[in-house]
């Protein structure tokens, strides 16, 4: 597991947990400097290039983890689970995903203006739920996943924007 928030779904007792199924390296500079130098994403030896990122749950009675999504593209977006039983995450290459809490099928998907890099929100009012999320230009991380996904292109800096999506009464979650 990366830096990326987790989430936890009372309902279910489980962990959402996104992941990369690499390793990270990093060439040290001086101190006078930013303290660090070039970082590369590395695949884990034996690791699938087209199951490269996963989200995984675990079941926090049993720690029994089960991977229930994966793709070949880079996330560093985290994981938020809803009280409909549904998993948001988004990625960099700028899809927001809504997936079943039990066993990680795309319920939902569309494409943003940018790259996702951070946390999905969501929220109620006058009784409708919103889900939110805040995307633009993916800077470092960009940069560091280039060499595992290289058709994944870093957004111009003016992609920063909040979209908000209402999700449907009908929805049935």
């Amino acid at each position: 597991r990366g830096l990326w928030q987790i989430a936890y779904h009372p309902g279910k007792n489980s962990l959402y947990v996104p992941f990369h199924d690499q390793c990270l390296t990093m060439e040290a500079v001086n101190a006078s400097s930013t303290g660090y130098g070039r970082r590369t994403g590395v695949l884990r030896p034996g690791s699938d290039p087209k199951a490269y990122m996963g989200m995984a749950k675990i079941d926090v009675a049993t720690g029994e983890m089960r991977v229930i999504y994966s793709q070949a593209q880079a996330t560093n977006g985290s994981a938020l689970a809803t009280a409909g039983d549904l998993v948001f995450f988004g990625d960099l290459n700028r899809r927001l995903r809504a997936l079943d809490a039990d066993n990680g099928k795309v319920l939902w998907e569309t494409v943003v203006g940018g790259m996702i890099v951070n946390s999905t929100i969501t929220y109620a009012v006058n009784g409708k739920q919103y889900v939110a999320v805040v995307v633009g230009n993916g800077g470092v991380y960009a940069t560091v996943f280039a060499s595992l996904v290289p058709e994944i292109l870093n957004p111009p800096d003016r992609s920063a924007a909040i979209w908000v999506f209402e999700v449907p009464d009908d929805s049935g979650r």
